[in-house]
């Protein structure tokens, strides 16, 4: 069931990118527009290390402050909200009390999966996802879609800054026609590595991996965040300590 998952990721990434680009645009606009600095990011778990992985995909001058619902201090006139449900119980608390602000309220965005939930509905800006119903491991397609919703923003940011943005393996040009072509080209990268990966070599990395009961996952700057979130899904999925 999460293999079939996984090989559908190109699909829902595709969706996610071709279904968002409206609402990403705006939101890139509206950062623009503002002169925005630095954005609040409020999400926990799969969220969370998308979020961080996000960090590294904004161009200069655009900085995103992550931080967990229960810890979470105000730094910026805008939130954004990361949770595959749209009903992150541990973040409801938060969201409420922004929400009901009278005075310096801050713009409130949800990036979510769930577009009839009740961040969606409360949101001045959603960021929609287009990950396909999971049944296997919670939140592991939505990370994707999550992460690379953060860098459609970065594309859209580099664009409406006129900036060239540069990140690990990829550079964003001026006019944003090459940008938004990388961007596209994004899902059919991801089939292809899907694709080299045969069962026969898969099955050799679980067989050496069979009797492991610890397992380090190590990674600095954008990788931080992918890290972490193989961390969290072999903990999930296979009960090993990471």
């Amino acid at each position: 069931m999460l293999a079939r998952e996984m090989l559908a990721q190109p699909k829902s990434l595709a969706d996610t990118l071709n279904g968002q680009r409206g609402a990403v645009t705006e939101f890139a606009k509206y950062l623009q527009k503002h002169g925005t600095t630095l954005v609040d990011v409020v999400a926990i778990g799969s969220s969370r290390n998308a979020a961080n992985i996000g960090r590294f995909a904004m161009p200069s001058g655009i900085s995103l402050n992550v931080q967990e619902p229960p810890d979470y201090i105000p730094t910026s006139k805008v939130v954004v909200f990361v949770s595959q449900s749209g009903a992150s119980s541990d973040a409801v608390p938060v969201f409420d009390r922004l929400k009901s602000m009278k005075r310096q309220r801050p713009l409130i965005v949800t990036l979510t999966n769930t577009l009839d939930s009740p961040f969606a509905a409360g949101a001045d800006i959603v960021l929609p996802t287009y990950a396909m119903k999971e049944e296997a491991i919670a939140a592991t397609g939505t990370m994707i879609s999550a992460a690379a919703t953060f860098m459609h923003l970065g594309v859209e940011l580099a664009i409406a800054k006129d900036s060239i943005m540069s990140m690990p393996g990829l550079a964003i040009a001026k006019d944003g026609i090459m940008s938004m072509e990388l961007m596209g080209g994004l899902p059919a990268s991801v089939g292809n590595y899907f694709g080299s990966l045969g069962r026969s070599t898969l099955g050799e990395v679980v067989e050496s991996l069979k009797d492991v009961v610890l397992i380090a996952f190590l990674g600095e700057r954008i990788f931080r965040g992918v890290a972490d979130e193989c961390a969290l899904k072999v903990q999930e999925t296979a009960e090993v300590i990471t």
